[in-house]
């Protein structure tokens, strides 16, 4: 039936607007211009919806004016946040080194002691406390801390180690009312009881130790300052500086004492505290009153350890050979009854032999002290031999912690040393297994009975050749390490609040899945998110410890980018932890034990039949991150039209907030890297052209100079013949921030046509920022698809897109066609 009135008019017009979303209008240009809502459009390039209008993104700019020096491109981003000292930002190079930036990334420093080649897969980093990891595919692990780190331990000694004084949390704090004293240190000359040190450990090998001495209670005897290290033995450290030294007095100034960084020093325990030692000694006594208030370490990137977990292991041979034959001991040294043993008593000669499987730094010697003391009284001393590759005893070098005033087997202790490289296994007393045997003599005949209750070996510990991994991630205060060649799907766990120590009972390994490749790791709050590639899915791995762990399969989905996982961390403004990664078909979210898709007004982008789609022949390097300033997860991916594309073009946007998707261009080289957004205040990215940094900024109204065309086009909005004829104006509700003028181009499509119907151009000058409208009103009739472009290519301030309106008119003598 025709339409004949004005009242039939407006119903048709209220009953189609009440179904168009962000669409309002009518004959009175009064009325509130529509609301625009995120995912509304079938194209979106660099627009950003900020709850109610639509903002043209801001620009970029390079982070770093100078490329890093040798213009390497960039694989992979980290910034470091130790609990004291400045903020770190890392860089992999495509030259096989590791950058640091101490300036936010306008200069970068080479890491000379990097102990790896970087190359391979994008680095994956990892941080706990004050140390973070590398793991990339090529390298054994890497871990540092530069000079970041607190000590494990700062110890003082007045009577050549039998007693310590532990000042290991003054020396830590920050407080400078707490300190180390060392007032009237006095001289280490090894020849009696009263020898005096300084005793730092820390978990691995160290450069150099960074002393803060009081200004007002700091050493003025003229005094130089030397430092051992253990390696089995003290050890004279390399091409030592004493920046604590002034006027030839050491520890007068607060400064770094360094030296080359030790590669062969061994762990051991002195006052119950296992690490790697240092030992600080003066030639001259000490000022009545030196006050250290604060000890820093200095340990450089360097391949990482399989540190001791401080279980001892039991010996797997023992025999007491007093004359023919080999008596066997093993069962009575290893029955960990503390009444009962193996006599040893009158032992003078080479009667002891300890077989072990392994290779070993030291045994562990106890005796039995009740109801009786049995040890040995005598003035005796120890030497150890062990059997070489060339067929004979060699003398071996020990450390004796069972002496007690010149008697050996004196009390309970470790006897250690450096492992010899060129040991051999054998066997002794016709024993069936061969082993590496340690004989241990006495210089003379020890008191009897001095009763042996149990030996325990010390392990040296050793990495598999094949100890390298894709991926690291610190979850429940463990490192876990994953995808080596060897193992692709197991994950391997340290002990808890031991990220270094993989041997012992708290430390291990978990397959994954049926045989599927490691894709990816993140760590969430309470479980670790791990994907397989080849369709293996997502898996969650919960509980506390190695008895609780256990797996659940929540998703099929197939991640096809390592560099495109990322979490992000709401804890902090009340809300949770989740993530992000590519897939096949889309963007999936991980939160808790679900994993949900949440691209799909990006599908026509994972359509391989769409004018612009995803290339996945090039999509395992797209990159991507979280970045919290703005609620969004970024994915910088390969678009491609009529040709492949083999680099990052684009991003893709997610506000995780809101919920909406959008979709940037790449102006600068293509990104490789984004910094982890957890730590970043900004976004931050490096690509493939040379070794400079971009940032993404707001303030930045281009892209280095170059213009940014920012467009949208609205689907299909009106197909009813009554309203399609009857569209007299155009109204857009704008608003500039800023000065200057803005050209804005509107485009609208007529009648299916591809051509565009209209064009108009109107220049934006709002220097005050309020709202203005922009009218188009020429003849719009027949705008059956009601497409609209708006495309701002100015490199002025963003305008503000807040709506629009469309005005009808009621035509006499309308009828129904």
């Amino acid at each position: 039936m025709p339409i004949q009135h004005r009242d039939q008019w407006m119903s048709v017009v209220r009953e189609h607007f009440g179904a168009l979303d962000g669409i309002h209008g009518g004959l009175n240009r009064k009325l509130p211009e529509g609301k625009l809502l995120p995912n509304q459009f079938s194209k979106l390039l660099n627009w950003i919806w900020t709850g109610g209008a639509l903002r043209k993104r801001g620009g970029t700019g390079k982070l770093n004016s100078s490329p890093i020096a040798g213009n390497p491109s960039l694989a992979s981003l980290f910034q470091f946040r130790p609990s004291t000292g400045v903020h770190r930002l890392f860089a992999q190079g495509s030259d096989d080194d590791i950058y640091y930036s101490d300036n936010g990334g306008a200069g970068w420093t080479k890491v000379d002691a990097f102990n790896g080649t970087s190359g391979g897969s994008p680095a994956c980093w990892a941080q706990y406390r004050d140390t973070f990891f590398i793991t990339n595919g090529n390298d054994f692990p890497q871990v540092g801390t530069l000079d970041e780190a607190p000590p494990l331990a700062v110890l003082r000694t007045n009577d050549s180690g039998a007693t310590f004084i532990d000042y290991s949390d003054e020396a830590r704090d920050s407080d400078t009312s707490t300190h180390a004293a060392l007032d009237g240190l006095n001289v280490w000359d090894g020849e009696g009881a009263d020898d005096q040190a300084l005793y730092v450990s820390f978990s691995r090998n160290l450069s150099g130790v960074v002393f803060t001495i009081d200004d007002t209670n700091k050493n003025a005897n003229a005094s130089t300052l030397s430092v051992n290290y253990y390696n089995g033995a003290w050890t004279p450290v390399s091409n030592l500086s004493d920046g604590t030294a002034s006027a030839g007095a050491t520890m007068a100034q607060s400064g770094t004492v360094s030296w080359t960084l030790t590669t062969d020093s061994v762990q051991q325990t002195i006052n119950g505290i296992t690490g790697h030692w240092y030992r600080f000694t003066v030639s001259t006594r000490l000022s009545a009153t030196v006050d250290v208030t604060g000890v820093r370490v200095n340990a450089p990137i360097q391949k990482i350890q399989n540190l001791w977990s401080g279980e001892y292991e039991p010996v797997h041979g023992c025999y007491w050979h007093w004359g023919d034959p080999y008596t066997d001991i093993l069962a009575e040294v290893v029955d960990e009854v503390s009444v009962s043993g193996a006599n040893v008593g009158g032992m003078n000669g080479p009667n002891l032999y300890v077989g072990f499987m392994g290779r070993v730094r030291g045994f562990r010697f106890q005796f039995v002290h009740s109801p009786a003391q049995e040890v040995n009284v005598n003035a005796v001393t120890l030497s150890c031999q062990y059997w070489r590759n060339d067929g004979t005893w060699a003398d071996l070098a020990i450390t004796d912690g069972t002496t007690v005033n010149g008697s050996a087997f004196a009390q309970d202790g470790d006897i250690t040393f450096q492992w010899p490289a060129d040991a051999e296994k054998r066997t002794v007393g016709g024993g069936p297994f061969p082993m590496h045997w340690f004989r241990f003599s006495a210089s003379a005949p020890m008191s009897s009975p001095a009763t042996i209750s149990g030996i325990s070996a010390i392990p040296e510990l050793e990495l598999d050749t094949d100890w390298k991994f894709r991926f690291c991630a610190i979850f429940k205060s463990r490192l876990f390490l994953a995808r080596s060649e060897t193992n692709p799907n197991y994950l391997f766990f340290s002990a808890a609040k031991n990220p270094e120590v993989f041997d012992g009972e708290d430390a291990g390994f978990i397959e994954i899945g049926p045989g599927y490749p490691i894709q990816w790791l993140m760590a969430f709050y309470n479980e670790l998110a791990v994907g397989l590639s080849d369709g293996g899915g997502v898996y969650i791995l919960q509980g506390y410890s190695p008895a609780t762990f256990g797996l659940l399969r929540i998703s099929s989905a197939d991640c096809i980018s390592p560099k495109s996982a990322a979490i992000v961390d709401l804890r902090d403004k009340g809300g949770g932890e989740f993530g992000f990664f590519l897939a096949r078909d889309g963007f999936y979210r991980v939160e808790g034990t679900s994993c949900v898709k949440i691209s799909d007004p990006l599908d026509p982008y994972f359509d391989p039949t769409s004018l612009l789609h995803l290339d996945f022949a090039s999509a395992h390097m797209a990159a991507g991150a979280v970045y919290r300033p703005k609620n969004w997860y970024v994915c910088a991916v390969p678009l491609r039209g009529g040709t492949p594309q083999a680099t990052n073009n684009y991003w893709f946007v997610y506000d995780y907030v809101q919920g909406s998707w959008f979709l940037f261009d790449i102006s600068s080289a293509s990104v490789q890297c984004i910094l982890d957004g957890n730590r970043a205040e900004r976004l931050v990215f490096g690509g493939i052209a040379d070794g400079t940094l971009w940032m993404q900024s707001d303030a930045y109204t281009s892209d280095d100079s170059t213009a940014i065309d920012a467009d949208l086009e609205h689907p299909d909005a009106l197909g009813d013949p009554y309203l399609v004829k009857c569209v007299r104006q155009l109204d857009i509700r704008t608003s500039c921030h800023g000065s200057g003028a803005d050209e804005l181009s509107l485009s609208v499509y007529q009648d299916g046509s591809s051509a565009e119907a209209s064009l108009c151009t109107v220049d934006l000058v709002n220097s005050a920022g309020d709202f203005q409208t922009v009218s188009i009103s020429t003849d719009l009739q027949n705008l059956r698809h009601l497409k609209l472009r708006i495309r701002h290519n100015s490199v002025n301030p963003a305008p503000e897109i807040y709506g629009w309106r469309w005005l009808f008119e009621a035509l006499r003598g309308w009828h129904d066609a």
